[in-house]
């Protein structure tokens, strides 16, 4: 399970008015999530590690209100925004499922060489 969800609604409302304000914010949020995930792959110990994985969240946590923006002025059509937030929230799911069993499957195949941080 993720630390992200739970603060994500509190983030959301703030980045969302930054969202509308900004057009790169889906690609800044984006790079920022995958510059500090990869500083918490190479990081020691365990505060610096929580220290990443929050500000890391900050990232994730902009990254929908971004893309729903950009749905909407995407389509201006009810039908077709409808139709593409539809396939957005699905697709979200999808991925939720998919990654659950996707790391079942790696944990099970891959545990004798898993290294564990302690």
């Amino acid at each position: 399970m993720s630390a992200d969800p739970p603060s994500l609604p509190v983030r959301r409302a703030a980045i969302r008015r930054v969202a509308d304000l900004v057009a790169l914010a889906l690609w800044l949020s984006s790079a920022w999530v995958g510059i500090f995930g990869l500083g918490i792959g190479f990081c020691e110990d365990k505060v610096t590690f929580f220290v990443l994985r929050a500000v890391k969240g900050i990232g994730a946590a902009a990254c929908i209100p971004s893309a729903l923006h950009l749905i909407v002025h995407m389509f201006p059509r009810a039908d077709d925004e409808h139709f593409a937030l539809s396939v957005f929230g699905a697709s979200g799911e999808v991925a939720n499922v998919a990654g659950f069993i996707l790391g079942g499957v790696l944990l099970v195949r891959f545990r004798s060489r898993l290294v564990s941080r302690s």
